[in-house]
């Protein structure tokens, strides 16, 4: 029996890319009903809104929450007011969720290319938080973001991954990006901090008693 999972995106400037997004959505491989997309959206200079409100007119699944904050559009860099910003907008994706409903939320950047049956493997899990790998032209990417027993993830090629961490579940102090969360998880109060962002919200998540994971068998290309 499948579960209910929201998937939670943020989008800015992101005209070009919903094309592909509303696509990769459709394919999933999971029951539609038993899906529904929450996409945070503001402060947007193209018709990103525009596209986003048409959508949620046709699709009762879909709702689109206006984040409008007037702050500058940040390059992808460590930067404290890029942090605050990303924590504002990824948190008021996460307070749209209803959480009588949903089982699971999946944090997908509107960027991400993924195979359709990647909610369903990270999902077969059934633990509170996993993430599967996050490459770039073959390189593992988020090297911010993923860390393991102190040690942040140095940039690696992607066949060297089950020689570096085998091909099942591993335990993670940190990860990010693309993340399944279960309801616990948010029920407990977890979220993305301004400091920290996606540490911020493992650091919490470990804090409350939840182990997370990563899935190396598992990758999503950022392009």
């Amino acid at each position: 029996m499948h579960a209910n999972v929201t998937v939670c995106t943020p989008a800015r400037d992101a005209a070009q890319l919903l094309g592909r997004y509303r696509a990769q959505i459709t394919r999933l491989a999971w029951p539609p009903e038993q899906l529904r997309v929450i996409v945070c959206e503001g402060d947007s200079a193209d018709d990103t809104a525009a596209q986003l409100q048409a959508w949620a007119a046709t699709d009762s699944r879909v709702t689109v929450v206006d984040c409008t904050t007037g702050q500058p559009h940040y390059p992808s860099i460590v930067h404290p007011g890029r942090f605050a910003l990303l924590a504002r907008v990824f948190n008021a994706a996460l307070a749209a969720v209803d959480l009588i409903w949903t089982d699971y939320v999946l944090f997908l950047p509107v960027d991400i290319c993924y195979e359709p049956d990647l909610l369903a493997r990270l999902q077969a899990h059934h633990v509170a938080i996993v993430a599967p790998l996050v490459f770039r032209a073959g390189v593992f990417y988020d090297i911010w973001a993923f860390s393991r027993e102190s040690v942040a993830f140095p940039p690696f090629a992607r066949a060297e991954t089950a020689q570096r961490l085998g091909a099942d579940l591993v335990r993670m102090d940190t990860v990010g990006g693309t993340v399944l969360l279960s309801r616990a998880v948010l029920q407990a109060g977890v979220r993305y901090t301004s400091d920290q962002v996606d540490r911020g919200l493992c650091a919490q998540a470990r804090a409350a008693g939840f182990a997370i994971w990563a899935d190396p068998s598992l990758w999503v290309e950022h392009p």
